[in-house]
Order: structure tokens, then sequence, then C-alpha cells
């Protein structure tokens, strides 16, 4: 199922795209840039949004299994953040640019 992402400053919400209903609304903590990651596999969606406290990420699975967990990445605001075409590796890297992580 396809979904519709819409990034917002301090929110991130989640549509169905066959009819718009809101799937997920997620905050995050001030996230001017617009970063999120998400996989183009459609049998599980991860998408992944800064958390709402500095450093941390939120990561939600949607499909056959509906969770979300969050977790600490970087002890300075994260920058960017990529996930690989399946979902199974989150890349993140801070503000400070030094540390690259992978989970």
């Amino acid at each position: 199922m396809y979904r519709v992402v819409v990034v917002l400053e301090n929110r991130v919400y989640v549509y169905n795209f066959s009819d718009l209903r809101l799937v997920d609304a997620i905050d995050t903590c001030n996230n001017t840039k617009g970063i999120i990651a998400v996989n183009p596999e459609t049998a599980n969606c991860f998408l992944a949004t800064p958390g709402t406290q500095k450093g941390t990420v939120r990561v939600a699975v949607y499909g056959t299994r509906n969770e979300n967990f969050t977790f600490k990445a970087h002890d300075s605001t994260v920058e960017q953040m990529a996930l690989t075409n399946d979902g199974s590796v989150l890349a993140t890297a801070s503000e400070t640019g030094t540390i690259f992580r992978l989970f």
C-alpha cells in the first residue's frame, strides 16, 4: 500500500494514497530541513524521522505489523538519515559530521 508523507517543522503526517486517510501523525524535534528517510518497498514500509529529543530517531513500520520505536542515535542533532531499499539498515549522521552510524 502506498503512503503519502507530509513533513512539517515539528510534525510528520502519513496518509494512505488511495483515500488520503490519515494513518499517523508523528511529533518531532525542530526539523527545519525536513529530514526523514523512507524505504521504497510497499510490503513493510519503514519511515525514520527525528525523535522529539535532540539526537533521537523514531522508526515506524507500516504494513503487516504496525509498530514504532525510538532510540538515541547521537549526542547532537541528527542531520541526515538514509534507509536501504528493504529497510534493514538505517544510516545517520550528526550535525558535527564526525560520526556516521549504521543501525
